[in-house]
């Protein structure tokens, strides 16, 4: 995914961007910034944070779970999490992924470098915006400490969103972004 992104800014003839990455989108982010810096003259990681403690075999189990529920049963069960019902036309375009393609992307998350070992890298402007309900504090503190770690970050919550939230709720996502 690293090579896909910089090939398009290589086909567009753009040096530097500002990425803004969504859950595995962000994830894409990092591991770009990791290995390209030069390339982003800033980072937004929208509702992603990696966990240092993750081991690939979590990932691997929600690939498993992809390919034998469907894509619709996945997302699903994450739009009952959040505390307002998700526009039909998000759901409708999520569940329309392919489970081998949603599944793919968990197997993405299991094979990708580290996070944390490469954090010195990213030293562009940084931004964590995570949602942030009632029983995300470890989520919110993992927030905090990647911001903490890199020299030009910081986080910011999205009180009272979850992370489909997140994506959708631009009112409330896109001003600290801008």
């Amino acid at each position: 995914m690293v090579d896909d992104v910089i090939a398009v800014l290589d086909d567009a003839d753009v040096g530097r961007v500002v990425m803004i990455g969504y859950s595995l989108g962000a994830r894409v982010g990092y591991a770009v910034a990791a290995t390209h810096s030069g390339r982003l003259a800033g980072l937004v990681g929208l509702d992603s944070v990696p966990d240092p403690a993750a081991e690939p075999t979590g990932w691997r189990k929600g690939a498993d779970r992809v390919m034998a529920e469907g894509t619709r049963a996945v997302i699903q069960e994450l739009a009952e999490t959040e505390s307002e019902p998700p526009p039909p036309w998000l759901l409708e375009h999520l569940c329309a992924t392919e489970p081998a393609a949603f599944a793919g992307s968990y197997e993405a998350l299991a094979t990708a470098p580290p996070f944390w070992p490469l954090a010195d890298r990213l030293t562009m402007p940084t931004l964590f915006l995570l949602g942030v309900g009632e029983n995300d504090q470890d989520w919110w503190a993992r927030g905090q400490s990647a911001a903490r770690t890199l020299p030009d970050a910081r986080a910011v919550a999205l009180p009272g969103l979850g992370h489909l939230q997140a994506f959708w709720r631009t009112d409330v996502s896109l001003p600290p972004i801008r």
